[in-house]
């Protein structure tokens, strides 16, 4: 499909995710044109294709403008009860992906794993609250996702710290995420 003679592919971003809607009015081979949704990206200018009255450039992101960070994981609790001991901990791997010491997970980027994405990015990690115990921070500085990165949590008695994390692709501006690691001792 193409506007003004450029391929509607040198338009706009490729659908990475899976979450980029289609144009059912406007198919290639049978299948309805999809692209990066513009959540991910920025405007252009119309290219004169409507659907319902409005031009699919309102729907998909322009080429060279998408991007997948998602950030860290925000606004969940690590928890952890133990007899005598606790550990809760965070982990931001390398392949887009995050895991926590609960069985809790999700993703930074994307809305899948993919092998080396953490190459282009970088982690910073600061910790909060005043709970007894040892926290183990490799990310007090920026330091690079191409390895993944544990933030953890080890106390003998119930407390609790904040881990405020920074994901950024180089040199570019973070976008934060906190996350509330809790230890109860039991007994």
């Amino acid at each position: 499909m193409k506007s003004k003679g450029i391929d509607f592919s040198a338009l706009f971003d490729p659908d990475v995710v899976g979450d980029g809607p289609t144009a059912p009015d406007y198919r290639v081979g049978g299948v309805p044109l999809r692209f990066a949704a513009l959540k991910y990206g920025t405007k252009r200018a119309d290219v004169g294709y409507a659907e319902k009255g409005v031009d699919v450039s309102n729907k998909w992101a322009a080429k060279g403008t998408a991007k997948y960070l998602l950030g860290p994981p925000d606004g969940i609790i690590v928890e952890n009860t133990g007899a005598g001991a606790a550990f809760t901990a965070l982990t931001i791997n390398s392949d887009g992906t995050w895991t926590a010491s609960d069985g809790k997970s999700g993703y930074w980027y994307g809305s899948a794993a993919k092998a080396g994405v953490g190459a282009g990015y970088e982690l910073q990690a600061t910790v909060g609250g005043g709970g007894p115990g040892t926290v183990v921070n490799p990310a007090v500085g920026y330091v690079s996702l191409s390895a993944s990165r544990t933030i953890s949590y080890s106390s003998t008695s119930t407390g609790s710290r904040t881990v405020t994390m920074y994901i950024r692709p180089l040199g570019v501006a973070a976008i934060a995420g906190t996350v509330q690691l809790f230890n109860t001792i039991d007994g």
